[in-house]
């Protein structure tokens, strides 16, 4: 399938005449073709000056100067291509040797279906390295095409995956019908990343962090979250057997989306994102010691770092842990804070923690992730960029 994009061309000729390029019919009638739907192309643009319009060979059929001719102009007012909901129909005839313009049969209907045939592109595809895992409450990559979370229902135990829209978003309708009146749990957080490094909720009563509280799903700003407390007595981490090396030599990145807030605390990093091996720790969390605490850490083997910048209590924050000059470093909401202690003994990560656990009476916090994702160094900045964007981080 061919798809040309209006915002790439100078003007609505260029484009006209591109589209035309890609129709197969006669030279003769080429000229006609495109001055006629360049015409129609600037009337949607003077009606609608933020439209976008993109042009995909979906369903197009004809013999030249003999039967009608129908191009599908895709006409949406967001991008990408995957957020249009609406195609308009134009259409040519040949009529005793003269080609005219059917006005009667421009039409807007509905684009779900055609929408949904369209290729997929999420921020995985751009990168040029593949993730060692990727947890997401937005679809991640095209490779994709199962579920973003399996769920429990409090009410009966009853399991049900829940998908994504055509746009990639959390299908939080899906997940609402489902839950009901009630909560929903998650029992599993699946890895987009294809190396089915899914993170598992352990099968006891109350180990399974929120994604619906109360038949309302967990939101940050009207995003999908899930939420974690540590003041309970049951962990509720999720748990994936990540193999995560980790050395000056084998360079890996954290990224994370996270809002949390420390309740009361005593001297206690607590870590939400993490990779546990002996006692060496690679993670993403807070510090409740400082004043006020800081809610982002990095740890690679033996030598942390904790961010400068402050987070915001409200909304999601975007923290990235990575490696860089032998020393851990950690960039929070943008903020970079280069570490001064150097990397410690090489290990070999076997499991990968997202969530809090249990603390007690004298440290507790909330928090709630959106997405983790652990790649090798690289495209971590990419990657951070478009995490800030998508989850309006500061």
């Amino acid at each position: 399938m061919t798809i040309l994009d209006r915002q790439y061309f100078a003007t609505s000729q260029q484009f006209a005449d591109a589209v035309v390029r890609q129709i197969t019919q006669t030279p003769a009638d080429n000229q006609f073709v495109s001055n006629a739907l360049q015409r129609a192309i600037t009337a949607v643009e003077a009606s609608s000056p933020d439209a976008q319009i993109v042009y995909g060979t979906f369903s197009y059929r004809t013999t030249a100067g003999k039967w009608m001719r129908q191009i599908d102009l895709l006409v949406g007012l967001a991008s990408p291509l995957s957020h249009f909901r609406y195609s308009m129909l134009f259409n040519t005839k040949n009529n005793l040797g003269d080609y005219y313009v059917d006005v009667s049969t421009m039409q807007m209907f509905d684009l779900t279906d055609i929408v949904s045939a369209v290729p997929f592109i999420g921020p995985l595809d751009t990168l040029q390295i593949s993730p060692v895992a990727a947890w997401s409450l937005r679809r991640l990559t095209g490779q994709w095409s199962g579920a973003a979370i399996g769920v429990t229902r409090a009410a009966d135990g009853v399991q049900h995956d829940i998908g994504f829209t055509v746009t990639g978003d959390l299908d939080l309708d899906a997940l609402a019908a489902f839950a009901g009146s009630g909560d929903a749990t998650i029992r599993t957080w699946y890895d987009q990343g294809g190396n089915g490094n899914h993170a598992v909720a352990k099968a006891l009563d109350g180990a399974q962090p929120y994604i619906v509280q109360a038949g309302v799903p967990v939101t940050i700003n009207g995003q999908a979250a899930i939420i974690w407390d540590s003041g309970g007595t049951v962990n509720q981490q999720l748990q994936a057997a990540v193999q995560v090396p980790m050395s000056n030599a084998s360079r890996v990145t954290m990224n994370a989306v996270f809002n949390c807030a420390v309740q009361y605390g005593t001297g206690v990093a607590d870590y939400f994102v993490s990779a546990s091996y002996n006692v060496y720790r690679f993670g993403v969390g807070q510090v409740n010691s400082m004043s006020p605490p800081r809610h982002a850490m990095a740890t690679m083997v033996t030598s942390s770092q904790q961010s400068s910048n402050t987070v915001s209590d409200t909304g999601f924050n975007a923290a990235s842990a990575f490696q860089s000059g032998g020393f851990a470093n950690i960039v929070l909401n943008g903020v970079q804070t280069a570490g001064t202690a150097a990397l410690g003994t090489t290990a070999n990560a076997q499991t990968l923690v997202l969530g809090l656990a249990p603390s007690s009476s004298k440290q507790r916090a909330t928090v709630c992730l959106a997405e983790a994702i652990v790649l090798p160094s690289g495209d971590e900045n990419a990657l951070y960029a478009d995490q800030r964007t998508y989850w309006s981080c500061p």
